[in-house]
């Protein structure tokens, strides 16, 4: 009973502690001043088979749009890295490197890498596309039973990507989705 009860507590303070980290906060001014000019010219876009439709997302770490794949006509996520990210060689293969072993991931609670490309010089990663909203949008709309829930999920998908080598090194609430089906 006591280490469950650990557990709990456990839980409850690293999801106290990933809601009210704002990191979107801290990139914010570094975002719109190096790339504001660039994010509204892509919606409308089509890169190579992926439409783009709108924008779901912004951070330090690159753009964030929903897109059509038009050869397997589904939606995607497409992730465009800044320029900042891979500016030399030895970052470039770095991020492939990072992609690939993020792509061998299989779980249910870790979306799925489909594809990594280059256009126009920048790099993007195409991956399943998740309907329903962030940990941040629900975080005032949650029983203690879903925190509870979502943070053993949350544990979970770390663990299975830290068991391939793999570490998040940006996890935070705009960086997870929940999905409207559970």
């Amino acid at each position: 009973m006591a280490d469950s009860e650990s557990a709990v507590r456990t839980i409850r303070r690293a999801l106290k502690v990933l809601l009210t980290f704002d990191a979107h906060k801290l990139w914010k001014t570094y975002f719109f001043e190096y790339n504001k000019p660039s994010r509204f010219i892509m919606i409308g876009k089509t890169i190579l088979q992926y439409e783009i439709l709108e924008q779901l997302g912004e951070g330090g770490m690159g753009v964030v749009y929903k897109a059509k794949d038009t050869k397997l006509d589904r939606f995607v996520a497409l992730k465009f890295l800044p320029p900042s990210a891979a500016s030399t060689d030895s970052d470039r293969q770095r991020f492939m490197q990072e992609a690939k072993a993020a792509a061998t991931l299989s779980h249910p609670n870790i979306c799925t890498i489909y594809d990594v490309q280059e256009f126009e010089g920048q790099l993007f990663i195409a991956m399943e596309y998740i309907e329903g909203e962030t940990l941040r949008d629900r975080k005032n709309n949650m029983s203690f039973k879903q925190s509870i829930d979502i943070g053993i999920q949350i544990a979970e998908a770390l663990a299975a990507a830290h068991e391939k080598g793999i570490v998040h090194r940006d996890i935070k609430p705009e960086n997870v989705m929940l999905r409207k089906d559970g």
